[in-house]
């Protein structure tokens, strides 16, 4: 049997109707809400969860809130990335444990900073050539290298480097 669930509905009803902004308690009831429409209670080959990666930004006092399930937040100053991790479970996995928390750290917002936020997507992506797929440190690499450029420019890089990638290969 084949689930779909909306999770941008579910997000915008949890921040818009329920009024939470805290990336992690956004998690937390994400979380609660995918387990309770896929009635899912035990790990099975057919788990429905997801990965997702949250950021709140308070421009006033210049601080990020990162919260993530499985996804990463990837900061880029000065050509260096740094890779803040975030929980290792996902959102609709079923631990059979009370204390399931997604946790949150904060990060003070500096000039020269570029925040990053991605799927597994890109990394997945199987070469042409190579039959191999792209991969987090590739992809990483890639982060560094075109952070100096702005954002359209950005964009423009990593469209291209996937093309190349990729090459003519159906995926």
């Amino acid at each position: 049997q084949s689930f779909k669930v909306d999770r941008k509905t579910l997000i915008n009803q949890i921040v818009n109707e329920e009024q939470e902004t805290q990336p992690h308690l956004i998690l937390k009831k994400l979380d609660e809400k995918i387990m309770k429409i896929l009635k899912q209670k035990e790990i099975t080959t057919s788990n429905h969860s997801m990965d997702v990666a949250l950021c709140k930004i308070d421009f006033e006092n210049k601080v990020l809130t990162f919260s993530g399930a499985k996804r990463p937040l990837y900061v880029v100053q000065n050509d260096k990335l740094q890779e803040v991790k975030g929980n290792n479970y996902t959102v609709g996995e079923y631990y059979d444990c009370p204390d399931k928390k997604f946790t949150f750290q904060e990060i003070e917002m500096m000039q020269n900073q570029t925040f990053y936020l991605s799927s597994d997507g890109f990394a997945d992506q199987f070469g042409i050539s190579t039959q191999k797929k792209f991969l987090r440190k590739r992809f990483k690499s890639l982060l560094e290298r075109i952070s100096n450029k702005n954002m359209p420019a950005q964009a423009k890089s990593l469209e291209l480097e996937m093309q190349s990638w990729q090459g003519e290969m159906a995926q």
